[in-house]
């Protein structure tokens, strides 16, 4: 039985992937990162930062879409079937990873990309582009109402479609096009879009938006998965930003990163919880706690009462665990 926190905190982690962190890390040039001078939560939930400072403008932004919803998108897709997908969001690394609760002289500002993703519908779909427009408004508000439940002071939304955020965008594409152009990995088709038209391509736009002038601050700092780390060393080479990289919790599976994984491996918080549960390859035995996904997530979320978790994650007690993880998971719903 675990009797301490630090103690059980270091044994979670020595079994949930630290090769892979070590590796984020070491290759990002990453430094520890003092958690209580901008939140409550435990450190074990962080990676580290990037630059040196933490500004008091915090930004952070969620997926609309994972990636392999994304590739699923085809002419034949129906909107139906697009809104069935944006409206299962977020998923569990979203919430916990872009939905931060800070201390309260803190002000975080959370883009919904909703231009850009219905610029993306558009370009994979048959859809409009005002039809998907609609469609990921509907996403925006289904996220805000999880988020403001979550976070109880100094939020804005800054949503991309709207008149002022696009104009930002616009202005800022064409700013900062050249620099993108020389030192971004680019495509020759993406070269050619921002070459034309920089305002226009949603790759740029996404850019710009980790950008601490787009919430129309002069210093800023990004919270996000290691997925955003491109986006993070842009902004701290092109303006005043630092970025602090949240560690992922593991897919159902006990894959590392969430958004990485399969439909089958991703916990979407807005669908019915149970029917998300049933995604789980619970062992039939085990030795140690580690194996079971379950434990895995709950351990990620929750190690108030350590005693709670351990004892229901005994191997008699897998269903007891289970059974915790989804009240869990249930009082996140609006």
């Amino acid at each position: 039985m675990v009797v301490c926190q630090k103690e059980f905190t270091n044994l979670y982690f020595k079994h949930t992937y630290p090769q892979y962190w070590n590796r984020i890390i070491e290759k990002y040039g990453l430094k520890p990162v003092n958690t209580n001078e901008f939140t409550a939560l435990s450190s074990h939930r962080f990676i580290g930062i990037l630059g040196d400072f933490i500004s008091k403008n915090i930004t952070a932004g969620p997926c609309l879409l994972t990636h392999q919803e994304i590739k699923s998108l085809n002419y034949n897709t129906t909107e139906e079937e697009v809104l069935k997908m944006l409206m299962r969001h977020p998923t569990l690394e979203d919430y916990v990873s872009i939905a931060l609760e800070t201390n309260e002289d803190f002000e975080t500002n959370i883009i919904i990309e909703t231009y850009e993703y219905a610029k993306l519908i558009e370009y994979k779909t048959k859809i409009s582009f005002e039809d998907a427009l609609e469609l990921t408004k509907k996403a925006a508000e289904n996220l805000i109402n999880y988020y403001n439940k979550k976070l109880s002071n100094n939020v804005n939304y800054h949503l991309t479609h709207k008149n002022s955020e696009d104009a930002r965008l616009r202005e800022l594409s064409l700013e900062f096009k050249t620099y993108f152009l020389n030192n971004a990995n680019l495509s020759k088709k993406a070269k050619e879009i921002i070459k034309e038209n920089p305002e226009e391509s949603t790759w740029l736009r996404i850019k710009a938006s980790f950008l601490p002038e787009f919430i129309k601050k002069d210093e800023s700092t990004i919270i996000e998965p290691a997925s955003s780390i491109e986006g993070m060393i842009y902004a701290s080479v092109l303006s005043n930003s630092s970025g602090i990289v949240t560690r992922s919790p593991q897919t159902l599976n006990n894959k590392p990163v969430m958004n990485e994984g399969i439909e089958n491996e991703i916990l979407y918080l807005n669908n019915d919880i149970s029917e998300e549960l049933k995604k789980l390859i619970l062992p039939k035995t085990k030795k140690t706690q580690y194996g079971c996904p379950a434990y895995n997530i709950f351990a990620f979320l929750d190690t108030e009462d350590i005693s709670k978790i351990e004892i229901n994650c005994n191997d008699e007690n897998i269903g007891g665990c289970v059974f915790n993880l989804k009240e869990k998971l249930e009082s996140f719903k609006p």
